[in-house]
């Protein structure tokens, strides 16, 4: 994966663009043309004219804004984004539009800023409560792995795995006495006409480690930190490396068979947070094939940090 830092309403060049993508012969490059297109479709990268009034101003409005196809020298490039973006082999990191010129290396060399970023954004956003599993635009909808990946991994450390409990039977436990079973298959020693059982089976409840999906959810948390380290995010998003289990995912059958099994599990359980689990599990496996496409895309972060900004300096300020 490829990192790159970029500001929200920064004005960008074509050749400022070339640079940040890493193309030389941008224009024959259809995979960058593609997700140019795909960052446009999504209103992050906006088109204003190529002038001197446009290359000074780091605010944007509907009337600046112009319709462009492909790159071209008549035009500077804006993101309308404060967060992170993936799309195809690139990161795309976008700062603050409030950082000033001569702060945005510290922004670049020390992550720490960033992540004050990242955390007031999850503030502001706390009161949502709902997961923004998909990317909508008025010509296609991406699944968002980012935000289920980011979820899931805080929803684990914070809940712990998906458990369901099995009933044991033991002898002399501490659950309740099993009469029948223990008069029927115990002995007994009598004394003063009643009778003693030294051994009595009794009915333990107990968390099943080696049910299918408490192995499967592992099994996808672990996959997902691995997933998060390769794309050099671990730190960004405080999270700590970790090693959750040794399974793949290919070790409980192929999707479709994962698929029906989360149905069936969905059906019995009425557990809420089980049931977001599972949902969440189902979401990733049913569109995991998706997930290297050039039309994925996947967004941790908000299009009005304005808004925030003004929430930030409205507590400070009282």
């Amino acid at each position: 994966m490829i990192l790159q830092y970029v500001k929200e309403q920064k004005r960008y060049t074509k050749d400022e663009l070339n640079k940040l993508f890493k193309s030389d012969n941008y224009d024959n490059t259809d995979e960058i043309k593609d997700i140019l297109k795909k960052l446009r479709e999504y209103g992050i990268l906006k088109t204003v004219k190529y002038n001197s009034t446009q290359k000074n101003l780091s605010d944007l409005i509907e009337e600046d804004l112009e319709l462009s196809e492909g790159i071209n020298d008549k035009y500077y490039y804006v993101f309308k984004y404060v967060g992170i973006i993936m799309v195809s082999k690139y990161i795309i990191i976008c700062i603050p539009k409030y950082v000033t010129s001569s702060k945005e290396n510290e922004y670049i060399n020390d992550i720490s800023k960033f992540k004050n970023v990242l955390s007031v954004i999850k503030k502001y956003n706390s009161k949502n409560q709902t997961i923004n599993l998909y990317e909508y635009s008025e010509e296609s909808t991406s699944f968002n792995f980012l935000a289920i990946m980011i979820h899931m991994i805080n929803d684990y450390y914070t809940n712990g795995a998906y458990i369901n409990n099995k009933n044991i039977i033991e002898k002399n436990g501490n659950g309740e006495i099993l009469w029948d079973k223990t008069i029927n298959e115990s002995f007994a020693i009598i004394s003063n006409n009643r009778p003693y059982y030294p051994e009595m089976y009794t009915r333990n409840n107990v968390n099943d480690e080696y049910d299918y999906f408490t192995r499967l959810h592992k099994c996808l948390i672990n996959l997902f930190l691995k997933r998060l380290k390769e794309y050099k995010l671990m730190e960004l998003l405080d999270i700590q490396e970790d090693e959750i289990s040794e399974e793949e995912i290919e070790d409980f059958g192929d999707d479709n068979y994962i698929l029906y099994k989360l149905e069936q599990e969905l059906n019995i359980q009425f557990n809420t947070k089980k049931q977001i689990i599972l949902k969440s599990i189902y979401s990733y496996i049913q569109n995991r094939g998706n997930l290297n496409s050039h039309d994925n895309i996947n967004l941790l972060g908000t299009s009005s940090f304005n808004l925030v900004w003004e929430e930030v300096c409205s507590n400070i300020l009282n």
